[in-house]
């Protein structure tokens, strides 16, 4: 639901009413506020967390996966932080507790953005491929295995996917992507649908097809929006799991259920009232994705007056043309107090006109000036990364990179490679 704070609390609750000693349970219970941490941008913070709960965990035999997953989160967060190199060598670590397909999936990513090696990219999809459907109920027993395979041949499609597209094939990668799609939706896995909508629609706009990039960024949008709306009891999932799974203990097997009636019986409670409070905006909310699924929107929009997003439009080209995206403190209100508008018709308009939100609308001005730049001025092809990011007015090398790969499809060092290569 995008409630992280409302998740840590949650989190932290069980934590303080456990007092049992099982040492999974408390990997997991300190792994879930990482996850947290991590999803509100405080890395930093989550990685810490990952690492105690490893620490927590490191000499158990039976706990293979769970220090398999937390190591792949930690790695995506250093990735996320600009620490490609501690990120590979956390993800080959984590292939020596648990092989995870996402793993594999993980390590062509960085090979591909890391010099391009083509050969080595695919011998790690390849081993992800052959890992699909292996060894599954092992680690989440009460998930369907066919659930799991899809969502692994899923992972892997897209690694594909990105392996092609950095490698210039366009037409396969997009074919690639459409599998990987085909699957998330089939098995409904909204966040993985929406991701896909957005590296399809941005593929497509790079190959010129701006009709099909229209659609597949209007559904990216659309569903990205919805998903925050919903209210699919995500809460209730993951405790329910908590409370179900049964861990043997050393001195007699006997389930948490059993052992732990009074936190069974609080959280049962709390669903409850959450359950009551939230029953006619769960159902309104499920039958908004319904619409957005069969190509509906029913979602309230704000009424941009002709005359005004007609003038609204003209002040848009003038900021543009101005190039004052690039300064550093450019924000949502500044940009409002600039176009003499209001933040509701301001992103209604960027939603409307630009497929975007502001966030995404001004990192993609910053980045298309950029490479502008590269394909303009050779000497820019010899900048360092975190200078061409100053440049472009954004405050970390990090940010730069992730926003840079979003809107063309590969990494700046990938990019810069490939307009040298040209040159000579």
């Amino acid at each position: 639901m995008g409630e992280y704070d409302k998740s840590i609390i949650y989190l932290n609750t069980i934590a303080n009413r456990y007092n049992g000693n099982n040492k999974e349970i408390e990997a997991r219970l300190i792994g879930g506020l990482a996850r947290n941490y991590f999803k509100l941008g405080l890395n930093s913070k989550a990685i810490e967390l990952w690492k105690k709960a490893i620490e927590i965990i490191v000499n158990s035999n039976n706990s293979p996966y769970l220090k398999s997953v937390f190591r792949n989160n930690m790695a995506v967060a250093l990735i996320d932080l600009g620490d490609s190199e501690n990120a590979q060598k956390i993800l080959l670590k984590s292939l020596e507790d648990f092989p995870l397909t996402e793993t594999y999936q993980k390590l062509s990513d960085l090979v591909l953005d890391n010099g391009a090696n083509f050969e080595l990219s695919k011998s790690y999809l390849n081993m992800g491929l052959a890992l699909v459907g292996d060894a599954l109920g092992k680690s989440k027993p009460y998930i369907n295995d066919t659930y799991l395979a899809d969502l692994q041949r899923a992972h892997i499609m897209e690694g594909f996917a990105y392996h092609y597209l950095v490698k210039g094939d366009y037409d396969k990668s997009l074919n690639k992507y459409g599998e990987a799609l085909s699957i998330a939706e089939r098995i409904n896995r909204v966040n993985l649908q929406i991701e896909l909508y957005r590296k399809i629609g941005y593929l497509h706009q790079k190959t010129g097809n701006l009709e099909e990039s229209t659609e597949y960024l209007s559904n990216y949008i659309i569903l990205n929006d919805s998903l925050r709306l919903a209210k699919n009891k995500s809460l209730s999932i993951p405790l329910r799991n908590f409370i179900l799974e049964k861990v043997e203990d050393k001195n007699g097997g006997i389930s948490l259920y059993n052992n732990y009636k009074v936190l069974v019986i609080s959280i049962i409670a709390l669903l409850g009232f959450l359950s009551i409070n939230s029953h006619i905006k769960d159902n309104r909310n499920s039958e908004s994705i319904n619409n957005i699924k069969n190509g509906g929107n029913k979602s309230i929009k704000v009424k941009l007056p002709p005359k005004t997003e007609s003038l609204l439009s003209e002040k848009i080209k003038e900021f543009e043309m101005s190039n004052d995206f690039l300064d550093e403190n450019m924000s949502l209100s500044r940009l409002v107090d600039r176009l003499e508008t209001n933040v509701k018709y301001l992103r209604q308009y960027l939603k409307t006109h630009k497929n975007s939100d502001y966030n995404s609308y001004i990192n993609e001005l910053r980045i298309n000036y950029i490479v502008e730049k590269l394909q303009a001025e050779p000497k820019y092809l010899n900048y360092k990364i975190g200078y061409l990011a100053q440049e472009c007015g954004f405050s970390s090398h990090s940010k730069f990179s992730a926003s840079f790969k979003k809107t063309t499809g590969i990494s700046p060092s990938n990019f810069i490679s490939n307009l040298k290569n040209n040159h000579a």
